[in-house]
């Protein structure tokens, strides 16, 4: 059986090849890292900024940018760094999969530390080298990077809760203080027990390690991961999240059975049939290699 030559080398070998103008080690290296491929995003009906969940650019002054390994999108102003300022001319790849890139790693050897999973925008962080989702931590309640601490006074709620009560950064206009979500510091301030990163069982995909949020209905006990939760559309665009009880309080998240005020686009409807909650990617434990340090 007839192999292509490429077959034969190794991801560094293929992006040093791509580096030089050959775009067929491109498509290689993405047909190997397609676990990370964001499919939804090959639709303009379905894509929308990894971060904020908002599908919506402004021409020249906050596009949504997609990775051209991963397909993953963010606003400029939601993902910051090397796109603030500037769209990228040519080709442009987000953080982790540069650093795949660039040090010829597999797939799964960067997975975010709060859900271990591998799709979606995940940023490094400065301490021990471990990599998170800006969803995760914008979305569990202990956590929040340090900025989004310092730029309220010390408050020690969650960029996403901080940014309910600011503009979206998807509006056009760039945050400078309200800079919640991004993670530029690379630095988490929270803790999380013991219990939740090994005992709790997510309602989605079922798996018994990561970091789970509970349903904020009085009395209900299911979990989930973050990244469940944007899967199944329980954390969505802000102008389609639940309205906080009162001002100041977190933005409450729901499981699909209370989750029922769901405003529901019919552009997003792939067909008339019943769907089934959605899985995360099927992973093997981690236990052997998940962070001990409880303190982030």
């Amino acid at each position: 059986m007839l192999t292509n030559s490429t077959d034969r080398l190794t991801n560094i070998q293929l992006y040093r090849r791509y580096l030089t103008g050959d775009s067929f080690a491109l498509k290689r290296l993405k047909i190997r890292h397609a676990a990370l491929y964001i499919f939804q995003n090959d639709s303009d009906e379905l894509s929308n900024c990894d971060i904020c969940q908002h599908p919506l650019s402004h021409y020249n002054e906050n596009e949504i940018i997609f990775c051209d390994l991963c397909n993953l999108g963010v606003h400029q102003f939601c993902y910051k760094r090397d796109i603030s300022l500037h769209i990228p001319e040519g080709d442009w790849f987000c953080l982790r999969c540069k650093t795949l890139l660039e040090d010829g790693l597999d797939s799964q050897m960067i997975r975010c530390m709060l859900c271990w999973d591998v799709e979606g925008s995940i940023i490094p962080l400065k301490k021990d080298g471990q990599w998170v989702h800006n969803t995760c931590v914008n979305w569990i309640k202990e956590l929040y990077f340090e900025e989004s601490s310092k730029a309220r006074g010390g408050s020690s709620q969650s960029g996403m809760q901080n940014m309910a009560t600011q503009e979206c950064t998807m509006s056009g206009s760039q945050p400078e203080e309200e800079d919640f979500i991004s993670g530029m510091s690379g630095i988490v301030v929270g803790k999380v027990g013991e219990e939740k990163l090994y005992g709790e069982e997510c309602e989605y995909c079922r798996h018994q390690f990561g970091v789970c949020i509970k349903c904020d209905k009085e009395g209900c006990e299911a979990k989930f991961h973050v990244r469940c939760a944007i899967r199944n559309q329980l954390i969505r665009r802000f102008d389609r999240m639940h309205k906080p009880p009162r001002e100041g309080s977190p933005i409450p998240i729901y499981c699909k059975e209370h989750d029922q005020d769901i405003i529901i686009d019919l552009t997003h409807i792939r067909d008339s049939k019943p769907q089934k909650p959605i899985k995360s990617l099927k992973l093997s434990s981690p236990y052997d290699i998940f962070p001990t340090l409880l303190d982030l």
